[in-house]
């Protein structure tokens, strides 16, 4: 069962006053689910949320990101919808603010803005990495580009926050697939080395592998060292054939894990490019 309107149920016939005092609860007005129903997720919140503005508002915002399949930020604060509706209660945040008719997917129990315009929403609104991590799960898993972003952040010019959103737009990468590589990248970046490209796959004979971030140009690869490895020796042994296929091929490896600082990762990776060219002259 869905959350449901209790004055159209009643209307219609459907329940009773008492039926729907005692069998079901409001978690919005007017907008009721059965009080056995277990922890409401981002659908259910949606729709609640959708059918409290009168089935006209757009949900925008962190539960959007959700329903567009980018779950790495956890769900926290109201429902984002933009909506004319007034006086929300504690779980809605209303956003009075024009949206375009190309900017809204409309799903038969909610609508909800496109990945492009939720990316700028997110971006005018969130800190810059928080933003980029969102984004980069929006790029991924929506095939969404920076131009398309950009696009759309350029119907808002001089809109609070939109310079922030081109930035995040600017240094969103879809194939970061998770948030530690995301962080990564960022963190590099804010030390003023070029920009990697993510997700390279080398082969070497039989054996392949994938490098999260690196510069091919160069041939410097950045590799995650699961924290565990010691206790896991196929692990290990994983990250060894790794690495005797990138040293093959010519990679200079740079290993990483989350107990390194970031500081010290920057002037290694920073120190094997450099290595990498001299050897190339």
């Amino acid at each position: 069962m869905r959350p449901f309107l209790g004055s159209e149920a009643l209307a219609q016939g459907l329940l009773t006053r008492g039926q729907l005092r005692w069998r079901y609860v409001p978690i919005l007005p007017d907008v009721y689910v059965p009080k056995d129903w277990p922890e409401l997720d981002a659908w259910h919140w949606a729709e609640a949320t959708w059918l409290w503005t009168g089935r006209a508002g757009v949900i925008t915002g962190l539960v959007a990101t959700h329903l567009l399949g980018a779950y790495r930020i956890p769900l926290t604060g109201p429902v984002e919808v933009i909506t004319s509706k007034r006086r929300p209660p504690k779980q809605v945040c209303v956003r009075a603010e024009q949206i375009a008719d190309d900017e809204i997917i409309r799903w038969p129990d909610c609508h909800l803005t496109t990945a492009a315009r939720t990316a700028v929403d997110i971006g005018r609104r969130r800190p810059r990495d928080e933003a980029v991590a969102i984004l980069d799960a929006l790029a991924h898993g929506n095939c969404l580009t920076a131009s398309e972003v950009l696009r759309v952040a350029d119907r808002y010019a001089g809109t609070p926050g939109i310079g922030d959103a081109r930035l995040a737009a600017h240094l969103m990468d879809g194939g970061a697939l998770s948030l530690r590589e995301t962080r990564l990248r960022l963190n590099l970046l804010d030390r003023g080395l070029p920009r990697p490209q993510t997700q390279i796959t080398i082969c070497d004979g039989g054996s392949t592998t994938t490098i999260p971030l690196g510069w091919p140009w160069c041939k410097v690869a950045v590799m995650f060292l699961p924290n565990e490895a010691a206790a896991h020796p196929r692990l290990l042994r994983q990250r060894e054939i790794q690495h005797d296929v990138l040293q093959a091929q010519g990679w200079f490896t740079v290993w990483t894990a989350e107990r390194y600082s970031p500081r010290i990762l920057g002037s290694r990776v920073s120190a094997a490019i450099e290595t990498q060219k001299r050897r190339a002259c």
